[in-house]
């Protein structure tokens, strides 16, 4: 398969926070790996994550505002659609 993201993203680990509904719906997630235009997340039953929401990760200090790109049953790929990504890496 090809690749066809801009930059390389970095494996991690981190425990994530997606919110949406004005913050008042949360699914907590894992960030497989990460770079300053997307992400990988997971967690269970991705056919209730919107197209777009917010995705805080506490280890970084940080959110970012995403939207979905692709989903499977328990991973999704997110495009972070803010700047903030580049101050934070």
């Amino acid at each position: 398969m090809r690749e066809r993201r801009k930059t390389l993203r970095a494996r991690t680990i981190l425990g994530g926070v997606i919110s949406f509904n004005k913050r008042r719906s949360t699914l907590d997630c894992n960030v497989r790996n990460f770079s300053v235009y997307g992400a990988r997340v997971e967690f269970t039953n991705t056919a209730i994550l919107p197209d777009e929401f917010d995705l805080t990760i506490a280890r970084k200090e940080a959110t970012f505002r995403a939207r979905t790109v692709w989903r499977s049953e328990d991973t999704a790929g997110v495009a972070l659609t803010d700047d903030q990504a580049s101050d934070v890496i």
